[in-house]
């Protein structure tokens, strides 16, 4: 193994160890439920607006992103699998005289019910 290829392995590792700091970090300030779970290797952004309900889960490499005017709610027993990406706010496009940087945001709550 050469030296550029154990660099890359010792920085991955390192990152992902951060991620998981992070979402533990986080976590302590979602609004949870009890017996809530969520993985450790998850991105969250403005977990204040954040809601999880009672027996569920969100499992690994996701992002669940609320923006601080709009918040996410997740009912009671759902599974959220791998890889999912939660996000309330979006770039606005319509104009196509303008560049999407030049045209804002648009921010939404996201609410999933129970059993999903």
């Amino acid at each position: 193994m050469n030296i550029k290829s154990f660099l890359g392995k010792i920085c991955a590792k390192i990152e992902v160890s951060l991620i998981v700091l992070k979402t533990s970090y986080y976590q302590e300030k979602i609004v949870q439920g009890k017996n809530t779970n969520i993985a450790g290797s998850n991105r969250i952004g403005n977990p204040e607006n954040i809601f999880i309900g009672n027996n569920s889960y969100i499992n690994g490499n996701g992002f669940v992103f609320a923006s601080k005017n709009s918040k996410i709610v997740i009912g009671d027993n759902c599974l959220i699998s791998y890889n999912v990406h939660l996000r309330t706010d979006m770039h606005n496009y319509l104009n196509k005289n303008k560049l999407i940087k030049f045209q804002g945001h648009t921010e939404r709550d996201i609410i999933i019910g129970d059993d999903v």
